[in-house]
């Protein structure tokens, strides 16, 4: 194993490059054939292309958008703290039944050599997923790829158990399931950190985003060696299905059940004291997202404060919302 890390690293070696520079905003910097950018009176970065320019004027305004972050206030952005949470809510899906899929099969398997071709398959899913999952994120925005991949990690951890009821196969079907649909988090949050903030800052925001990972994979490890007796497999596996259940942070699910509460409450058919504990219901939600918007706006602020671009982008989506996110 020590020879296979030492021969990657080694070929990895050969790829290392310099540090890509920021491209400038002034169309004195600009190359010949990419056209002029343009910065108008209302804050958006604009390209005045050539007919022959290599780049869309969108990408361009991409481009220039993500040259005006610093780390700091990459770091202080709302969208970093959305990844970060992300990741870690995300984390145990991709480690519990990838990690410990023999360990829990030899409860209800008893052969060895069966358990071990289920492992290996799985990783070739593994890989297979993250190429689906590059096509996925070119088509797709982060946050609804995280949705549909926490939602489905959630079914797929809580319908684990009851292969130990069934036939070896589900369980098979369902090792490999999961080691497809994790994949994800290695391409989902790499691409939408580099089209958020530009690839001079990909490294050090990346790593700062992965930092969730690790807390996360220490406190799986601890819960796990500690609760493993207490709670079984079956409460482990059901532990990994809500965490990514809540992987989403995403004001949007308050809205739904504000409009499921407004149709709930117009009915005729309920008592009046279960209209009642669903208008509060109501207002703790609507509380909850003018929270949620204050600590937004707050955010914006700071990062427009600290980065000194408050001159540059006065639209809030425009800081909040990168390529893909």
């Amino acid at each position: 194993m020590s020879a296979i890390y030492a021969s990657v690293q080694l070929l990895c070696i050969g790829f290392i490059r310099k540090k890509p520079e920021a491209r400038s905003q002034s169309g004195s910097d600009q190359q010949a054939g990419e056209g002029t950018m343009l910065i108008d009176e209302s804050g958006t970065a604009q390209a005045a292309q050539k007919p022959d320019s290599p780049i869309p004027a969108s990408e361009e305004a991409q481009e220039v958008a993500a040259t005006q972050w610093t780390l700091q206030s990459a770091v202080q952005s709302l969208p970093f703290f959305v990844m970060g949470l992300s990741i870690f809510f995300l984390t145990p899906a991709s480690i519990v039944l990838p990690s410990l899929d023999k360990a829990y099969g030899e409860t209800f398997i008893s052969n060895d050599m069966l358990l071990s071709v289920m492992a290996g398959i799985g990783g070739a899913f593994n890989a297979f997923g993250r190429l689906v999952a590059g096509i996925v994120i070119d088509r797709l925005h982060f946050r609804v790829c995280v949705l549909i991949q926490g939602l489905l990690l959630a079914a797929l951890h809580a319908l684990t158990p009851l292969s130990a009821l069934t036939h070896p196969a589900l369980y098979f079907i369902l090792v490999c399931s999961v080691n497809f649909v994790f994949a994800g988090v290695f391409v989902f949050f790499p691409y939408s950190v580099e089209k958020l903030y530009g690839s001079a800052l990909f490294a050090q925001v990346y790593g700062l985003v992965f930092l969730f990972k690790a807390v996360a994979g220490a406190l799986i490890a601890a819960v796990t060696t500690a609760g493993l007796g207490a709670l079984g497999w079956t409460g482990i596996l059901v532990l990994t299905a809500v965490t990514s259940g809540i992987a989403q942070t995403e004001a949007k699910t308050e809205e739904l059940l504000i409009s499921m509460t407004d149709f709930l409450v117009e009915s005729a058919s309920l008592p009046a004291s279960t209209r009642a504990k669903l208008l509060l219901m109501k207002v703790l939600l609507k509380l909850r997202m003018s929270s949620t918007n204050a600590f937004q706006n707050m955010l914006t602020a700071e990062t427009l404060a600290v980065g000194g671009q408050s001159g540059k982008f006065n639209n809030n989506n425009e800081i909040l919302k990168g390529d893909g996110f």
